[in-house]
Parts: C-alpha cells; structure tokens; sequence
C-alpha cells in the first residue's frame, strides 16, 4: 500500500511538471490537427543517375509540397516498398528509409550492402542508393517504388 501511495505521488509531480515545462512560449502551445499528405513516387531502373563525387545512385523528384515551413517546422517521412519472400509466397511491405539489406550475388561471389536513403530541401526530394563498396556499375539497380508522408 505504501508503494502505491509513493508511485501515486511520483505520478503527479512528473505530470504537473510537465504541464508547466512543456512550452516555453504560449504561442508555441497552440495545437491544431496536424494535416498529411502522402505522395507516391517510382524511379525506373534506368532513371537512376551515378553522382561520382559522392559515390551512390541517385534521383530528385520537384515536390512543391515540401515548402519552406514544411522543411524549417514539418516532418517529412518516406519509406520504400520491398517484395519479400515466405512460407506463404511473396508479399509486398513498406520499409522506412533509410533501407539497409545486405545481399550475395553468387554471380560474382561477392556480398555487399546496399543502403536505399533520400534527403529533403525546399522543393524537392533525393532518393540515394548507396553500395558498401561504392561501385558505380549499374547492374544491382532495381525499379523502386517511395512513399512519402509529409506532416505539418
């Protein structure tokens, strides 16, 4: 019984701390109702460019949606769809970037890792795939299909 009445106690002071210690500014307290948007994007197997001075495959896609407060303030999420295999067959999932999978090409006996990543600016989305050896030859390239969650 004692237990309780201190963990009871211990309860209240966090949660009135935290009521007094959460915004610093009273407009930093206003809440809305975040809004979303969620975007689909695909880059095509041949559409995946090598950029040589930092050593990865990459694409930009012009996102309007992606402004100035959104990049200062919002949050931007993207994950990529990944076939996997089971007992059951294949099957589709959403996997958050960055995508880190190690793989073993039997035709040139060789493992490596490839991490699927992006980066965000005012306008625009990067989707990067990057190699654990950075090699530039195109051959492991895929067809990727992105989604992208944009909170503000």
């Amino acid at each position: 019984m004692k237990k309780t009445g201190l963990l009871l106690k211990i309860f209240l002071i966090i949660s009135v701390t935290m009521c007094y210690t959460s915004c610093t500014v009273v407009e930093d307290c206003k809440c809305y109702p975040p809004d979303l948007t969620t975007l689909f994007f695909k880059v095509d197997v041949r559409d995946w460019w090598w950029n040589g001075n930092l050593e990865r495959y990459e694409f930009k896609f012009n996102v309007p949606d992606i402004t100035n407060n959104i990049y200062e303030k919002g949050l931007v999420h993207a994950g990529i769809f990944i076939w996997e295999s089971g007992p059951s067959g294949n099957y589709e999932v959403l996997k958050s970037l960055p995508y880190v999978q190690s793989y073993y090409d039997a035709r040139y006996d060789i493992t490596y890792t490839e991490t699927i990543s992006y980066e965000i600016s005012p306008g625009s989305i990067l989707f990067c795939i990057q190699l654990s050896d950075l090699y530039s030859g195109g051959e492991f390239l895929q067809t990727y299909d992105f989604k992208v969650s944009i909170l503000y």
